[in-house]
């Protein structure tokens, strides 16, 4: 199944959302596009969370609740 982007923000507030989302049975990935742009040499101010398809509008609604 591919991966979906859920989510994107700040470092913290991703591994909030990520914490909120493992919590509740779905496994979600992180890219830190942060120390990857560190690397190679531009800046980069965003995460991103992924998740399966299949738990796409669980997640979704998870993260709707939390954001309220």
């Amino acid at each position: 199944m591919a991966l979906v982007k859920v989510f994107s923000g700040s470092e913290i507030m991703v591994q909030a959302v990520r914490q909120l989302l493992e919590d509740s049975g779905i496994s979600a990935r992180v890219r830190d596009h942060i120390e990857s742009g560190r690397l190679a040499g531009f800046v980069a101010l965003d995460v991103d969370l992924f998740v399966e398809g299949d738990d796409v509008i669980r997640a979704n609604k998870i993260i709707e609740n939390f954001l309220k």
